[in-house]
């Protein structure tokens, strides 16, 4: 998409320096926390000139992300080496995943950046989150309409390169204990080719185009000064042209039409001063089709992923140094693909357990939850950590996690893709150690990392029991493969006077062991840096630049391939034009440098993008 948002007033503090991160229920300053937490507020997202999520995403540390495909097309997210099956995403505390053959990955895509207020990224295996498994990490986005805060408004409107526009409006009222929010979007770009068709001749010669619209709403209520009520609700659809090397004839025009729902109550009370407890009902589903010519395409068909969870949420504060968390959780999942003809259920009970301790300034935390399913198989989960105050500024942490990804209903059920119905779950040994300095003006983390993935699913020697399958030659997913990644992350935040910048740069080593075979989608080194001035006009200056080494790729026509290392930059200029009225202008890929971010699909080249922005102050 297009460029859709920009620092909205000329005093944001674009990175704060110690943000309050939400783990579980309990607030703490990022400097507290024992995992090398990522967290990208409000403020952030509207500086960062991104013109999607995996754009904002890009070059955090530890994390890198692959989008085979124009603007709207699906990502993965890789953290730390792990497939992007092991990262569980959130959204607004509904776990978003497909069931699909090809693993549980998330539409990260079809969320719009208008609609988040914040997201909090947790590398390294979590056995205790909300009830949930987060094997490779937590990506958790909190919507806007989900947030709380006083009244406010907010409307802007955008228009770029490549045809590019869009619209929003986010409007949230607060009054005598009751808060209503409102937000809507609408985005298109004319894209851009996104295959290379003197390459690859079968792809459509033409741009892919794409277009996003959306809506949320949210309502609370306090009962009383100890309990409060809510309602969250959003819906998502999104058309995305895409280029298909495999077409019959470069005439065809390939679509995929997705659309992502989400519905969430809750009651929360502070039952007695030591007692805090939630209970939740979502529910989720994200859907998607492929069209040829406008047509559903009977080869790929439409499949859809609904999940609804129940859980029971509780931290009970034993002591001044102690506290005790512990909940359960019920997640019902239906997987459909129509070309497969599945539609298949499952359920998954979890029960979580927690304890967090004082020593002094010291810290320790020991989580344990255990996650079974209707073939009565259990896997355990558990997690230690602590923090040692070395000084008022230095800090020593460290945490050792064993996690398990369960396979998903197509990796099971799905023959076209190797279903295998005696799969076992992947197991997840991860450890980090990281020491920290806060100053006055910066945030210093320097994390050691090591993550070992056994049991990983992969392609056997076995053909499927399926004989139309086996005909064409399709194997079995077998537990067969273990891999590993060690590495070294650095990140950096400072704010004093007028210049604010973070900083993030990752080194490792992902290989699989005993083969000489090479990871997909991961580079050896990887980082970024955002940095922004502020004038006494009010005017402000913002910079970001991301670079990445080469990455082993599958490329359009299905077979393997190096992208070669690339670095780009954004700019961008914020005007204050009154009171409540700002302008921005935001230039990507500065330098207009091709670049294929996986091998055979083209980068984005130079875009300017231009947006108006109306906050009336109170």
């Amino acid at each position: 998409m297009g460029c859709v948002s920009l620092s909205a007033t000329a005093q944001t503090v674009i990175t704060q320096l110690d943000p309050v991160v939400v783990v579980g229920e309990r607030a703490a300053p990022l400097s507290e926390t024992l995992a090398s937490v990522t967290v990208i507020d409000r403020a952030q997202i509207e500086a960062a000139h991104a013109n999607d999520i995996a754009e904002l995403l890009q070059g955090q540390a530890g994390m890198e992300v692959a989008r085979p495909g124009p603007p709207g097309s699906p990502i993965s997210v890789y953290i730390r080496g792990g497939a992007s099956t092991h990262a569980l995403v959130l959204l607004d505390g509904i776990p978003f995943y497909s069931e699909s053959a090809t693993g549980s990955s998330s539409p990260l895509e079809i969320i719009p950046l208008d609609l988040i207020e914040k997201i909090e990224i947790v590398p390294g295996g979590v056995p205790n989150i909300k009830g949930l498994t987060a094997p490779g990490g937590i990506i958790a986005i909190t919507t806007r309409t989900a947030q709380d805060g006083a009244s406010t408004q907010h409307y802007a409107a955008m228009v770029g390169s490549r045809s590019s526009g869009s619209l929003s409006a986010f409007r949230r009222w607060r009054e005598a204990g009751s808060k209503l929010s409102l937000n809507a979007s609408r985005q298109y770009t004319g894209g851009y080719g996104a295959i290379n068709p003197q390459k690859y001749t079968a792809v459509n010669p033409g741009a892919n185009p794409a277009m996003r619209n959306s809506v949320s709403l949210g309502w609370a209520h306090d009962l009383n000064v100890d309990t409060q009520v809510g309602v969250n609700l959003m819906q998502t659809r999104a058309d995305v042209s895409w280029d298909n090397a495999w077409a019959n004839a470069k005439t065809d025009d390939w679509l995929s039409r997705s659309k992502a729902e989400f519905n969430g109550v809750f009651v929360q009370s502070q039952l007695t001063p030591q007692w805090f407890a939630r209970w939740d009902l979502q529910s989720a589903l994200n859907e998607s089709a492929t069209l040829t010519n406008e047509v559903v395409n009977t080869d790929y068909g439409i499949y859809s992923t609904r999940h609804q969870l129940a859980s029971w949420r509780n931290e009970y504060q034993l002591s001044p140094q102690t506290l005790l968390k512990a909940g359960l959780s019920h997640d019902r999942t239906q997987y459909t693909d129509s070309y497969l003809a599945l539609d298949e259920k499952q359920v998954r009970a979890s029960t979580v357990f927690g304890v967090e301790q004082k020593w002094g300034k010291a810290l320790t935390t020991l989580d344990v939850s255990r996650v079974s399913d209707q073939k009565a198989l259990a896997y355990l989960n558990r997690g230690l950590g602590a923090m040692y105050p070395l000084s008022d500024a230095w800090a020593l942490m460290g945490q050792h996690n064993v996690t398990h990804r369960l396979p998903t209903i197509g990796e099971l059920k799905a023959p076209s893709f190797g279903g295998n119905v005696n799969l076992k779950a992947e197991r997840i040994k991860s450890s980090q150690l990281a020491i920290q300095f806060k100053g006055a003006h910066d945030l210093h983390r320097l994390t050691w990392f090591n993550a070992i993935y056994n049991n990983k699913i992969a392609a056997g020697q076995t053909l499927v029991d399926d004989p139309v399958w086996a005909a064409w030659g399709v194997k079995k997913l077998e537990n067969i493969a273990s891999s590993h990644n060690a590495g070294v992350e650095w990140s950096w935040r400072h704010q004093h006077k007028a210049w604010t910048w973070a900083t993030s740069f990752t080194v490792q080593q992902p290989q699989v062991d005993g083969a000489n075979t090479l990871l997909k989608n991961l580079s050896h080194q990887f980082g970024a840096v955002d940095v922004a001035y502020r004038f006494t006009s009010g005017d402000a200056l913002s910079l970001k630049w991301f670079a990445r080494s080469s990455q082993y790729n599958a490329n359009p026509a299905g077979g393997n391939a190096f992208s070669a290392g690339y670095a780009v930059t954004k700019l961008g200029w914020s005007r204050p034009l009154g009171r409540d009225l700002t302008a921005q202008i935001s230039v990507d890929n500065f330098f207009d440098r091709a670049h294929e971010p996986v091998a055979g699909f083209n980068g984005p080249p130079r875009g300017v993008f231009v947006a108006v922005h109306y906050q009336p102050k109170p």
